[in-house]
């Protein structure tokens, strides 16, 4: 595979130029058809590259690119440092990161300023905060179903979790508390009552009958 999907700056890739696509289409057709914006995204990247507005069809494709290739850069940034490896709120954080990469391009252009880019309306400034908060969305969803897939690493840690738990419980709980407890596979599927030292050593044994083994005493 050209892509493995098992390292988190592959996911956050994937997921924000998904999302990044969707974004660019969905500011062309607001500057086109419906006519709510002044600026479309790549018109940033011409005017840092090309120190105007592109016009040729060379110039076009450079920018849009461009724009791509940041689009996906800030969803690698929101992959490791944003969302990390916690995915609550993951929405929410989605929601707010987009709106922020925004409001900060027009505080910059403003800035330096961009005169091609001046002025802002306010119409555009509405109309690119709302595409930009569904950009967050879209990549922050898009990154959970690819973590939920292809990380591996956090859920064999969710497994060992439980199995520590378990322990803990059949310690605290049994009545007979040197009894083996109970272990979790990757799919956190009950297996077959363990010891605590195969637990630990990540080795089980193969029972010869269905079913659960009858609890030994250590």
């Amino acid at each position: 595979m050209l892509i493995d999907l098992k390292d988190r700056f592959a996911r956050g890739l994937v997921a924000g130029l998904i999302a990044t696509v969707i974004l660019a289409a969905l500011n062309l057709f607001n500057f086109h058809v419906l006519e709510l914006t002044d600026h479309r995204y790549y018109n940033f990247a011409s005017v840092l590259i090309f120190g105007r507005k592109a016009d040729a069809l060379g110039e076009l494709v450079v920018s849009q690119l461009a724009q791509l290739g940041f689009g996906t850069a800030m969803g690698i940034v929101f992959a490791y440092f944003i969302i990390g490896a916690e995915s609550r709120n993951y929405l929410l954080k989605g929601l707010l990161w987009g709106p922020t990469i925004e409001l900060s391009s027009f505080a910059f252009a403003n800035t330096i300023p961009l005169e091609p880019l001046l002025p802002i309306t306010l119409q555009t400034v509405i109309s690119m905060a709302i595409t930009s908060s569904i950009w967050g969305i879209i990549l922050a969803r898009g990154l959970y179903i690819l973590d939920k897939r292809y990380d591996t690493e956090k859920r064999e840690e969710k497994a060992e979790k439980l199995n520590q738990q378990v322990i803990v419980k059949r310690k605290i709980l049994s009545p007979a508390p040197a009894m083996k407890p109970h272990t979790f596979n990757r799919d956190f599927k009950l297996l077959a009552p363990v010891s605590i030292n195969d637990h630990l050593s990540n080795k089980t044994k193969k029972g010869t009958k269905k079913g659960f083994k009858k609890p030994q005493k250590i």
